[in-house]
């Protein structure tokens, strides 16, 4: 078995690949190392542009697994939440779309934000949270970043406790396949949609912070346990967009139930199993 997957990092790394950076696994293994640090804080300055010597000295990576306050409460797990001063950043990658996902990613945002009110002393002493996704499709159009406030109708922001940002990578891969020349930023971005290693290596070189984050993913594909984890999930879900593509064919809702149903008992996500069967998160619960 160690051979095998042994095999399977050479066969990544001969085809010039590494893991993706797009799956859940990968994106945390990545932005959580220590080593990957710096490009950690590049990353987040170049979006928010929160100063990099608050980050520097204060940011530290916070568990995951929100507070669970009642027993009817659902198990929430953000992709990435850390933290400086007192700020709270939730960053989440989007691999897919599907309807619900950006309300579920602010209830995840506002989850953290309740929980930082009932440890805190007082309302006004409440410190910022800020939500990073990075979505692999085009939901807002063409724009790079977007970012959302709460404001009225006039313009007026409510409160600057809490921000939203939507980052395109469609939009940065376009651009590099295009061969428009990136900014620093834009380079950072597409590290985290990228497979290829020549294009790693190109887009990182003479940026010591991200000639680590590119390492670390090469890492991660030489590392035959990780990997054999990594090729599992992307068999899985070859296979179930497989099953769906018949089912889908035939037209048949008792396929997609079905389906849906050996998905949720395997532990796939609901959010997952909606992209995948069309069906709704409250059909795909009830089962």
């Amino acid at each position: 078995m160690q051979k095998e997957l042994s095999a399977l990092s050479k066969k990544y790394l001969r085809e010039g690949k590494v893991v993706s950076p797009l799956n859940d696994r990968v994106f945390k293994s990545l932005l959580s190392d220590p080593n990957c640090r710096g490009f950690l804080i590049e990353l987040i300055h170049g979006i928010t542009h929160i100063p990099k010597e608050y980050m520097e000295e204060n940011l530290r990576i916070e568990n995951v697994e929100h507070t669970v306050n009642h027993v009817n409460e659902k198990r929430k797990i953000s992709d990435m939440i850390v933290s400086f001063r007192g700020n709270m950043i939730n960053l989440e990658m989007n691999q897919y779309y599907y309807e619900g996902i950006v309300e579920k990613n602010l209830s995840y945002a506002m989850k953290i934000q309740s929980d930082h009110i009932l440890i805190g002393s007082s309302y006004a002493e409440l410190n910022k949270t800020i939500l990073i996704n990075f979505d692999n499709y085009e939901k807002y159009g063409d724009e790079l970043i977007i970012k959302f406030q709460l404001r009225d109708e006039k313009g007026r922001i409510e409160t600057k406790n809490f921000e939203s940002y939507h980052i395109n990578l469609e939009k940065v891969k376009r651009m590099y396949y295009n061969r428009v020349e990136l900014s620093k930023l834009e380079k950072e971005i597409l590290l985290l949609s990228e497979e290829n290693i020549k294009t790693l290596e190109e887009i990182s070189k003479g940026e010591s912070y991200m000639e680590e984050a590119k390492d670390k993913l090469v890492h991660l594909t030489e590392d035959s346990q990780f990997i054999g984890l990594y090729d599992g999930e992307k068999m899985k879900e070859w296979e179930n967009n497989s099953r769906l593509e018949y089912a889908k064919k035939q037209g048949i809702k008792e396929g997609q139930i079905r389906i849906a149903k050996k998905l949720k008992d395997s532990g796939q996500k609901i959010e997952y199993i909606s992209e995948m069967t069309g069906l709704s998160v409250e059909e795909i619960e009830k089962m």
